[in-house]
């Protein structure tokens, strides 16, 4: 491991490419495998099962709490399902020192991920932009 003061500004904008290429990388490689392998996820929990058919070994919901006690509900499985990214809020310039929750619409937000590279120098892929809202508004869907 080494020191985060040692690095220079150059290293750290270097290993925040890294990263976020690495994200994209395994985003991108985690949906072509779902394209060959069946996956399905509990709607309910987190349950994950990778072949022909969802399980029945465990019930779903066995805590009193669940009220959707019984059998799983398997869905399809997406890449945001096996790889969950964490929201954050993305405070731009314009934005209010402290964020109310009546703005929500109109703040940006973006996979922590993201964020973090794009404040240590990485350039976040255009396909972040319209989460962002780095201008101020939305930008188009392409």
């Amino acid at each position: 491991m080494v020191d985060a003061s040692s690095l220079s500004d150059d290293d750290i904008r270097l290993l925040a490419r890294g990263t976020l290429n690495a994200w994209e990388t395994l985003g991108s490689g985690v949906g072509k495998l779902l394209l060959v392998y069946p996956v399905k996820v509990c709607k309910h929990c987190a349950e994950v099962h990778v072949g022909p058919s969802g399980h029945k070994a465990r019930l779903c919901g066995v805590f009193k709490y669940e009220s959707w006690r019984g059998t799983h509900f398997w869905k399809k499985a997406e890449v945001d399902d096996l790889v969950p990214p964490k929201i954050v809020w993305h405070r731009r310039p314009q934005d209010p020192p402290v964020l109310v929750d009546e703005g929500r619409g109109y703040y940006g937000h973006a996979p922590a991920v993201v964020d973090l590279c794009s404040k240590a120098g990485a350039i976040a892929p255009s396909k972040y932009s319209y989460m962002m809202k780095v201008d101020g508004l939305s930008a188009p869907l392409v």
